[in-house]
């Protein structure tokens, strides 16, 4: 019995993904490094440029919120933060 291409346009690309380990989740370690980066100004500048600091945090926790929920609302964004791509089921590289 000959197979007939899928007409749904729902159904017309499939991936394979696998899922990355935590810590390299895209909204895992790039805001860790920008607080890092916030609390080594802190520590060096001190109090002078506290004002500053804070409204980097705030403009850092704002984009961490916004990754995390287009992961919620994006499979294609979801799958570009938290999987990696294979070829084939039997190895898992490309």
């Amino acid at each position: 019995m000959p197979v007939t291409p899928v007409a749904d346009p729902l159904v017309a690309d499939i991936r394979l993904f696998k899922k990355s380990h935590l810590l390299l989740h895209g909204y895992l370690i790039p805001f860790v490094i920008a607080y890092a980066i916030a609390a080594y100004s802190w520590l060096t500048f001190g109090d002078e440029s506290l004002g500053y600091i804070v409204l980097y945090c705030a403009i850092v926790l704002c984009l961490q919120v916004l990754v995390v929920l287009f992961c919620f609302w994006s499979i294609s964004f979801r799958c570009l933060m938290l999987y990696t791509k294979v070829c084939t089921t039997v190895t898992t590289e490309c």
